[in-house]
């Protein structure tokens, strides 16, 4: 009897192990697609995909994407040009190589020559923000001149056939506006909201899309948790408060600028930016690998398309944090959502405190300069993702390739062009594409060490060369330039 009891539990153990097996091979067939010819573990031909094979729809916005404090040069009155001068407590600088934005690509002063550069790409579209740190120097005044230039920058865009869709809040506000607590503090969202509706005001006859702010999650994630960004801080109450500030701030701005007579106009287009990183846990069989890539997928994504989709904001960190906010207003408060998409990372399990989760990658996958993995799969997963949650317009306002010798990025661009292709295909609602970024720029924290460009950028000449993969981007807008 004992031994008969012995081959069940046996028998029941090899069934589980086996089982389970089964279902991590299955999983992780679903998160990764087939592009290569070959045979996998169980010796099953694959057949690779077709990247050639694509299709959208006339109308479909093709262009490129860039920040103002990343390449005009000259914006030295905003927060992170105050952080790029200072260090860690440790003597580490905030920048990379101790990097300063500096000259930059100095757009400011070639701007038609970068504008003839995107005309060479054939692109229809620029997205581009505004400097507000130089715009409106000391808070109440405005430096007409400033203005002007953007005007003149707008004028040489559309004139070539480019529409511009600028970002209002890109990372970088005025000092005086840091000095103030900048979104720490809620009396301060309508100074935002101010500077929104004035621009809109100035430009809305020369710009029909317009983005409030770029990646809230970063700006909260970097500035208040991990201290990468200015203010450098690591406080999650402070984070939470933060993200609901910066969350009104946009649904305050949207509604101001709808309330306007040229805002009311259906050609005019007003939505907000989100980062989408998606967190799977390494092993699907893990409780607490799937409690962590969940918990980190709540407070990174889901707490920011809830709030979108039902009014209400709660930001819950195990222990530490809880921030609940309700405003219906905020209920679809856009016209369209602005998606930036770069990798995904899986979530392991660790014995660590205070973190007790590892972000990783599969051996063997495709890696840029970061490094992160170039994984077109996840462009489809969040486009997808956000045609289940929003059910609005998309428009994929920044996706490219960390690659200085340019060797991944043209497969990169390849593949993900073919997965936005299919999302579109299988119903996502996309209206556009801009691919981060036109040149080599100053990439934040990391300094000029990571290079984006579709163009090599030589800082010391300021020349801008196209690179094979821009060549490649040139090609495919040309076939889908209806």
């Amino acid at each position: 009897m004992l031994e008969s009891c012995e081959l069940y539990i046996l028998a029941a153990v090899i069934v589980l192990y086996f089982a389970g097996k089964a279902y991590i091979r299955h999983y992780y067939d679903k998160l990764y697609w087939t592009w290569d010819n070959g045979a996998d573990d169980y010796d099953l031909k694959r057949v690779k995909i077709d990247t050639s094979d694509l299709s959208f729809p006339r109308g479909f916005k093709w262009g490129v994407a860039t920040a103002a404090h990343q390449i005009e040069g000259g914006c030295d009155n905003n927060n992170w040009a105050e952080w790029e001068k200072t260090s860690f407590p440790d003597g580490t600088p905030h920048i990379r190589g101790f990097h300063r934005a500096g000259q930059a690509c100095d757009h400011w002063n070639r701007v038609d020559e970068d504008v003839n550069l995107m005309k060479e790409l054939g692109v229809n579209s620029y997205r581009m923000s505004i400097e507000w740190s130089k715009i409106e120097p000391k808070q109440g005044q405005y430096d007409r001149s400033v203005v002007d230039h953007y005007h003149r920058e707008f004028d040489a865009l559309l004139q070539k056939g480019i529409q511009p869709c600028v970002t209002f809040h890109h990372f970088t506000h005025p000092t005086w506006f840091e000095q103030k607590g900048s979104f720490e503090h809620e009396e301060n969202i309508d100074i935002f909201v101010q500077f929104c509706v004035r621009m809109f005001e100035e430009y809305s006859s020369q710009v029909k899309m317009w983005a409030t702010i770029n990646e809230p999650e970063v700006i909260v994630t970097n500035g208040w948790m991990t201290g990468l960004f200015p203010p450098g801080k690591k406080d999650f109450q402070l984070a939470g408060v933060v993200m609901k500030n910066v969350l009104e701030a946009h649904v305050r701005a949207y509604h101001a600028i709808k309330m306007l007579p040229a805002g009311q106009s259906p050609y005019i287009q007003v939505g907000i930016v989100k980062d989408i990183f998606q967190f799977d846990p390494w092993n699907p069989l893990n409780p607490l690998d799937i409690f962590f890539a969940r918990m980190i997928h709540k407070s990174f994504n889901q707490c920011i398309i809830d709030y979108f989709k039902t009014g209400v904001f709660e930001w819950y960190m195990p222990g530490s944090a809880y921030v609940k906010y309700e405003n219906k207003k905020a209920i679809k408060a856009m016209d369209f959502i602005g998606l930036n998409y770069y990798s995904h990372f899986h979530v392991k399990f660790r014995f660590a405190w205070p973190r007790p989760f590892g972000l990783v990658h599969l051996p063997g996958c495709l890696i840029n300069d970061y490094p992160f993995p170039i994984y077109p799969e996840g462009l489809y997963r969040a486009l997808m993702y956000l045609k289940e949650e929003l059910n609005l317009p998309i428009v994929v306002t920044e996706n490219g390739v960390a690659d200085a010798q340019d060797d991944r990025r043209p497969i990169g661009i390849r593949r993900y062009i073919y997965a936005l292709s299919k999302a579109i295909r299988d119903g996502a609602d996309v209206r556009g594409y801009f691919h981060w970024s036109l040149m080599d720029n100053y990439e934040w924290h990391e300094g000029y060490h990571i290079k984006f460009g579709l163009c090599d950028t030589d800082f010391a000449t300021q020349k801008r060369t196209i690179r094979p993969s821009g060549r490649y981007y040139q090609s495919v807008v040309k076939r889908f330039s209806h």
